[in-house]
């Protein structure tokens, strides 16, 4: 088998050596010969078509890519011993699970009922307001329905006007009375009701409770919660309690 010839090389073309046509105007040259300058032309005309024509992807893959610059190196924290110098300060463990859940915090803080500093959770004389759990059936829904339903809760068959010494007569679990805003009550059936306990409403028990009263939860409508409880009115010493 012969083997292969190699192809004589392909001679390039040079425009640069083309003779320059002549001038328009002479009659010698018809018009339907192409000229060098004609050749120029094309050529131009059509390496501006094909690089016009390449799709924004294509060009964007002849261009070459900028690098791009990596990011400065984070600065470490630091801090001042008692020397002067400076020291680093640890990295900072925080996540975003940390920092979503700080920030439910944060949320739950805000939305509390009643509010953290609201006179709600007052207590009395700086102290927090502490809840005992209550026995079955003494929720505040049981009181309402106790008060709706019909049973005498003052323990007197109308109400009257009490001084204070009369009102001090009454201050045992099993029968306890108070004086809060100028009214008498009645609290021996709400003992075992009260949110704070029998003991923290003992503590108005057979005296003028108000100032106690407003301290601990001045929010209360008193007349709304023992309504049904109230024996009388409190009065000075120097009135009968039995003139009406």
């Amino acid at each position: 088998m012969s083997e292969q010839q190699p192809l004589p090389p392909v001679p390039q073309l040079c425009l640069d050596n083309l003779p320059e046509d002549s001038d328009s105007d002479s009659s010698s040259e018809d018009d339907s010969i192409v000229t060098s300058a004609d050749i120029k032309r094309l050529l131009i005309s059509s390496i501006s078509t094909s690089s016009s024509s390449l799709s924004p992807s294509t060009a964007y893959a002849v261009r070459k890519p900028q690098q791009q610059q990596p990011p400065p190196p984070p600065q470490a924290k630091t801090t001042t011993d008692k020397d002067g110098f400076k020291v680093p300060l640890p990295p900072s463990t925080s996540s975003p699970s940390s920092s979503s859940s700080t920030a439910a915090d944060r949320d739950a803080k805000l939305n509390a009922f009643p509010a953290l500093n609201g006179p709600q959770r007052a207590g009395v004389l700086g102290s927090a307001r502490r809840k005992v759990p209550l026995e079955p059936g003494h929720s505040p829904l049981d009181w309402a329905r106790l008060l709706t339903s019909g049973k005498n809760l003052r323990g007197v068959p109308q109400l009257a006007r009490y001084t204070l010494a009369d009102v001090a007569a009454h201050r045992k679990r099993d029968d306890c009375w108070m004086s809060i805003q100028g009214k008498v009550y009645n609290v021996t059936h709400y003992m075992k009701f009260h949110p704070g306990g029998a003991g923290q409403l003992m503590r108005g028990a057979g005296k003028d409770a108000t100032e106690l009263f407003m301290k601990v939860h001045p929010w209360v409508n008193v007349d709304t919660l023992l309504d049904k409880c109230q024996v009388g009115y409190l009065v000075k010493d120097n009135i009968n309690p039995d003139d009406s």
